[in-house]
């Protein structure tokens, strides 16, 4: 084939085209195509051999519409013809194929006339780029979002999106069923129009902030749903980026907690009962029970010697029980106090080892009725402790009364040792013991044990699930190791620096 295919394209212009084709390629890989009059390939840049499969040699001359027929078959022929005319033209997103190579895929052309020094049109030239992956991106794009739009209309939450402007640009299927408006009445800040007027001004302050710092948000605010009634939805927001850290928007999921809002109404006012029967408590039992009590010691300082052995065993008994009354609505109080989050923690430094002979010498009455041995074994030197004291003394009361309760001869043995960072108190018996299976459930509240241990032994399950409350509150943590038959050691570990933060502290007990 010639390299000439028309007189009337010169030496000239040919270079001029081939300097440009240059130029396009190296700037930004578009191919150069030109036609004579007569539809001849006058020129065939490197770029079009690359695109097409096909060289120079075997397009120049060549009618383009015999050598491409795909291009009648797309139309192409009248942009073609459109530049021969003197117009100029485009064409985006055309699907080619050469059979020749068995190349095939998508392209965008820009063609526009060719004309000599004179002004007079001599032939038509195209620059044409090939954008196949970048449809296959599309596409790739297109189907990832088909995909993502299918999962969100499944999901059982309300979803939403929203571009870089702020406004809102998809809502799932959820969402539209939930309001029962459509994606035109929510798009952009159509959404708004359902939140309720005392909560609108607060949402939108909280979004713009977080989406003008480009944060996470949550906020809680009424919605009204599609029969007109206002729900409470919990939204979440969560910024969204490109694949090369481009900020694209928001994207985020609300649920529907009015259920849970009346729940936490009713706890409310749960609390503000509990806090009136704590107040009734301390006063209507407390009072008689500390009455009682001086009573007793009245009668003890008035000679109870004297009295016969009958007597004196009777006025025992109601001490005892007296001061098991005491104790309870003690134990009671404290559970409350905790799991409310009222108790107040004051953490003082003091000797561990004076508080445990103290608190030992006030349960030996108990344990010398039973013929038990009270003993305590604390590590030298045993460093300093900063902790609530009355908090921990509660928990030494607690594990030896129980110790002393469950243990039918032999010993009771408190020991004390400090490790690092930490204090230790192990509280050792040779009583009854606890099966293994029931060790996890020692700890809860009431909770009383079918077996041998609990047998002919009166109580309620409160002082081990208030030894458990209390050590938690104090920063630490309280263990069992146990078999049945064979006594029980319950082993509390507490910082030796104090809990982490001193205060307010609530530890749900069991």
């Amino acid at each position: 084939m010639n390299r000439i295919a028309c007189a009337e394209f010169s030496d000239d212009l040919l270079r001029e085209l081939a300097f440009s084709a240059d130029l396009i390629r190296q700037s930004t890989g578009d191919g150069l195509i030109a036609l004579d009059r007569l539809h001849r390939i006058v020129y065939w840049s490197t770029v079009m051999e690359q695109i097409s499969g096909l060289s120079r040699t075997e397009v120049l001359g060549g009618d383009v519409f015999e050598v491409f027929p795909f291009l009648t078959a797309i139309g192409e022929d009248r942009q073609w013809r459109a530049a021969l005319e003197g117009k100029v033209a485009t064409s985006r997103d055309k699907e080619y194929s050469v059979p020749q190579s068995q190349r095939a895929g998508v392209f965008d052309a820009h063609y526009l006339p060719l004309r000599s020094s004179d002004g007079s049109i001599v032939g038509a030239v195209a620059v044409v780029r090939d954008v196949s992956e970048r449809k296959r991106a599309e596409q790739r794009i297109g189907e990832i979002e088909r995909r993502f739009h299918i999962m969100a209309d499944a999901a059982p939450v309300l979803l939403w999106m929203a571009n870089t402007s702020g406004l809102c640009t998809f809502f799932n299927q959820s969402w539209l069923d939930f309001t029962g408006r459509t994606q035109q009445d929510e798009w952009g800040v159509g959404w708004a129009e359902g939140v309720h007027f005392e909560d609108l001004q607060h949402c939108l302050d909280t979004y713009t902030d977080a989406f003008n710092t480009r944060q996470v948000f949550e906020m809680e605010y009424r919605l009204r749903r599609h029969d007109g009634e206002y729900r409470w939805v919990l939204d979440r927001g969560t910024p969204r980026y490109e694949p090369d850290g481009a900020f694209a928007g928001y994207i985020g999921s609300c649920i529907d907690i009015t259920d849970r809002k009346a729940s936490e109404a009713e706890l409310r006012r749960t609390l503000r009962a509990r806090e009136e029967f704590l107040g009734l408590v301390s006063h209507e039992l407390r009072t008689p029970i500390t009455a009682l009590q001086l009573q007793l010691e009245r009668l003890q300082r008035a000679g109870l010697s004297a009295m016969a052995a009958s007597q004196q065993e009777i006025v025992g008994r109601i001490g005892a029980n007296t001061e098991r009354l005491a104790h309870l609505v003690e134990s009671v109080l404290h559970v409350c106090r905790i799991e409310s989050g009222k108790l107040q923690l004051q953490v003082v430094e003091f000797d561990l080892a004076l508080l445990a002979r103290a608190t030992l010498d006030e349960l030996r009455p108990a344990a010398d009725r039973k013929r038990l041995e009270l003993r305590l074994r604390a590590a030298p030197d045993l460093p300093p402790l900063h902790s609530d004291a009355e908090l921990l003394r509660l928990v030494l009361t607690n594990l030896l009364m129980n110790a002393v309760k469950f243990t039918d001869r032999g010993h009771v043995e408190l020991m004390l040792g400090a490790t690092a960072g930490a204090h230790t108190l192990a509280v050792c018996d040779t009583g009854r013991g606890i099966a293994r299976e029931h060790h996890a459930r020692v700890f809860g509240v009431f909770e009383q044990l079918e077996d041998s241990r609990q047998k002919h032994t009166p109580g309620v399950g409160l002082g081990l699930a208030l030894v458990k409350a209390m050590t938690s509150a104090l920063g630490g943590n309280v263990s069992l190791e146990s078999e049945l038959g064979r006594g029980s050691v319950f082993t509390v570990s507490v910082p030796s620096s104090g809990p982490a933060r001193s205060g307010l502290r609530a530890a749900r007990p069991g």
